[in-house]
């Protein structure tokens, strides 16, 4: 595996490996196009666990700026609240009526 990525997949269950591959296809495909040999690397990630490796080193030998924008953009997408901006929310929601914060909600499940 790419040692420099690695941090990404690593200790993961399958099912949160998969959705990581997911989003940084998607990302891929935006930013790369559906043809991009990274883009068809974390297609074949997303189902194929040995595939994983490929995929990292695919993105890891990709020019460092455009790497680092993909990986800056999911880095912010994937971002979790902080506890304050968790609480801004709830405020807000709660001044608009609603029951509280939808991702608290989400947890509760």
């Amino acid at each position: 595996m790419a040692e420099r990525l690695a941090f990404l997949l690593d200790g993961v269950p399958e099912a949160e490996r998969m959705a990581r591959c997911r989003e940084l296809r998607a990302l891929s495909l935006v930013y790369l196009g559906l043809d991009h040999p990274v883009t068809i690397a974390l297609a074949a990630a997303v189902t194929d666990p040995a595939a994983t490796d490929r995929a990292l080193t695919v993105l890891d030998a990709f020019p460092a700026l455009r790497r680092r924008r993909l990986l800056a953009s999911y880095g912010a997408l994937m971002a979790r609240p902080t506890l304050a901006h968790r609480r801004r929310r709830q405020q807000i929601s709660v001044q608009l009526g609603g029951v509280g914060d939808a991702c608290t909600q989400r947890r509760a499940l």
